[in-house]
């Protein structure tokens, strides 16, 4: 699996590492003593490029300013250095590449609190593949943490022990990935993807809460249904409305649009249905500049 990466620590400058060195991209970034290594303060994003396009990278990069300064840490660039770092790590592989571009930020001084102000900066650029269109889910017995016990206005490392957990206990169950609740029960999203569902003529996705961020490919792939004529829902979600679908599939960077076959033991056929090949035939028509959206992406 080739990379490249890009590292900048607040007291030094930027650095490379790709195939041509001893690392071969994948160089030692975090260092012992980093809050980051055992604390754990600092954030991540990620971008897609696929088919020689970066669908909306400008606000994955925008996003990654915003989650560091949720945590009331100081972003040692700004959203256009990343913009410009990332492109320089896409043209480093042959331009047809599929790659997942992670942008992180994290606390290199200080234990508690961090050093606000000392914080480094990389860019991970992978080859990675596709998971396939489709996907089995569980109810996870673990839940969405309250914004007042965790950062989830960011994309906080820390929030991703929570979903390491519902994945591990998913797998046990024989599904490959989670549907997480709130402490009240209401549907928020997949553990690593957002949540749409269509029941008759409407698309319904969960009205997004403080409990989990409102994603910008789920933003992206609303919009574009909603200008393509669909009815577009926000509402509270119970786990019975994602049973009593039609159809239910997940939104995200990583992997899209994917749709799901089985939700516990209800089984969703033909899967993806309609809306959701049509949800993904748009968003690519939009990835190559074929459509625009009128979406006005908040992040």
């Amino acid at each position: 699996m080739a990379s490249v990466t890009y590292i900048k620590r607040y007291d030094e400058d930027g650095f490379w590492s790709d195939s041509n060195d001893q690392y071969r991209g994948n160089p030692p970034m975090i260092r012992a003593m980093d809050n980051g290594a055992w604390v754990g303060v600092g954030v991540f994003d990620s971008a897609r490029s696929f088919e020689g396009v970066v669908p909306d990278l400008d606000l994955h990069c925008q996003r990654s300013i915003l989650s560091t300064q949720r945590l009331r840490l100081t972003p040692p660039v700004d959203a256009q250095y990343a913009i410009d770092i990332c492109h320089k790590s896409i043209a480093k592989f042959p331009k047809d590449a599929l790659l997942y571009i992670r942008l992180e930020f994290w606390a290199a001084e200080g234990i508690i609190p961090a050093n606000q102000s000392k914080i480094n900066f990389a860019v991970v650029t992978t080859e990675v593949p596709w998971a396939g269109d489709t996907f089995t889910a569980c109810v996870s017995s673990y839940r969405r943490p309250d914004p007042r016990t965790a950062p989830t206005n960011a994309k906080a490392n820390a929030l991703y022990t929570n979903i390491h957990l519902a994945g591990v206990e998913a797998k046990e169950k024989g599904f490959d990935t989670a549907l997480m609740l709130d402490l009240n029960d209401n549907v928020c999203e997949f553990a690593v993807a957002n949540l749409i569902y269509v029941k008759g003529t409407t698309v319904y996705t969960p009205k997004p809460s403080a409990c989990f961020l409102n994603g910008i490919t789920r933003q992206r792939v609303s919009g574009l249904l909603a200008d393509a004529g669909y009815r577009i829902e926000e509402k509270v979600t119970k786990l019975q409305d994602l049973m009593e679908a039609d159809e239910v599939f997940s939104t995200g960077n990583l992997f899209k649009i994917r749709a799901c076959t089985k939700l516990e033991d209800r089984l969703f056929d033909p899967a993806p249905g309609p809306v959701a090949a049509h949800a993904k035939k748009l968003y690519w028509d939009f990835a190559h500049g074929r459509i625009q959206s009128k979406a006005k992406i908040i992040i």
